[in-house]
């Protein structure tokens, strides 16, 4: 199914390349960006392939990670970051298949510049501009960094009183 997100080759599912990308352990994210990550996956590929049903696995990790009171707001608030993305970007934005343990602990490019945004964002580094760019193909990143500032305060990782002033500048601390 075309549309806003591509499941990147693998292996598993019918590809010829084992992934090329580099490893999520080779980054400095954390638990919490990385089970963003993992959500965000599994919206995309709900997205994808339908019939997958992807979208409960993502609510359901999410009260795992968060409970039951949280879990739900937690997932819509990721979902809101992709939805983000589907309007801002031009290109499909591929991503590794989060049911292929192989593929899966790869990162592209594209997913790279998400989870580095949100990294940076967290902590009100201006680095964070330049992988929202990225990734928005030099697109208004206005959108996409509200979604980010919703779910760092739905997480309590953000003042609930600041918010971006400017796509192009990321809240400080």
């Amino acid at each position: 199914m075309p549309g806003p997100f591509k499941r990147a080759d693998c292996p598993t599912a019918g590809g010829s390349t084992f992934p090329k990308d580099p490893l999520i352990a080779d980054q400095p994210f954390d638990g919490f960006e990385i089970g963003v990550l993992h959500m965000l996956r599994l919206f995309w590929m709900a997205w994808q392939i339908p019939q997958s049903r992807a979208w409960i696995d993502a609510f359901s990790f999410a009260d795992r990670q968060f409970g039951p009171d949280q879990g739900p707001l937690m997932a819509r608030a990721v979902l809101d970051i992709s939805l983000a993305l589907g309007e801002t970007r031009r290109a499909p934005l591929r991503f590794y298949d989060p049911y292929c343990r192989t593929c899966s602990a790869s990162i592209t490019k594209e997913e790279n510049h998400l989870i580095s945004s949100l990294y940076h964002f967290r902590r009100g580094t201006p680095q964070a501009r330049a992988h929202s760019m990225m990734l928005c193909e030099g697109e208004d990143e206005m959108v996409f960094h509200q979604a980010l500032a919703r779910l760092l305060r739905r997480a309590g990782y953000l003042d609930p009183n600041l918010a971006p002033k400017h796509a192009s500048q990321p809240p400080t601390h």
